[in-house]
């Protein structure tokens, strides 16, 4: 049996320091002997206008369960 891993996910407003932090945390992470796998969830590009905002959203959700289950 395997063991599970941990999802963590650092969250905030553009320029705050998002990347930068997880490089430390990963850093950390790795430091402990842990296997660390960094994912990026893409921001809005200026096509999504053209989709309807609930469209967007499960495009969004479907990339989301795909890190979960694939990575």
């Amino acid at each position: 049996m395997s063991k599970r891993g941990r999802f963590i996910t650092l969250e905030g407003g553009e320029g705050v320091g998002k990347s930068t932090n997880v490089g430390f945390v990963a850093e950390c992470l790795e430091a402990e002997g842990l296997e660390v796998v960094r994912t990026r969830e893409p921001g809005v590009p200026r096509v999504a206008k053209l989709f309807a905002p609930y469209c967007w959203i499960l495009l969004l959700k479907s990339r989301c369960t795909w890190t979960l289950n694939y990575c």
